[in-house]
């Protein structure tokens, strides 16, 4: 195992998603934070983890109802997918 920055995953695998949520008309929205966050493990394991999540979350996202676009975060080990104006989670 080794150390993976998970920021720096994340930012390389959305341009792979990008036609996906394009097709659903979802927004994906990132900001890559200032400070690596690295975790020790399995970097192609991480990578298809982050991508088949990312998937499922784009697709929920798209089934939401209401007139902004879903926010999807990456914070510490929390993935959280929210609807920003009901302040609501729709998947923790």
């Amino acid at each position: 195992m080794v150390g993976v920055d998970l920021a720096m995953l994340v930012e390389n695998i959305l341009p792979l998603l990008q036609p996906f949520s394009r097709h659903l008309h979802v927004e994906i929205q990132w900001n890559l934070p200032a400070k690596p966050f690295r975790i020790r493990g399995d970097s192609d394991a991480l990578e298809q983890l982050f991508i088949n999540l990312l998937l499922n979350a784009i697709e929920a996202a798209s089934h939401c109802d209401g007139e902004s676009s879903p926010r999807l975060g990456l914070a510490k080990v929390t993935i959280r997918l929210e609807q920003p104006e009901h302040g609501r989670a729709l998947l923790e």
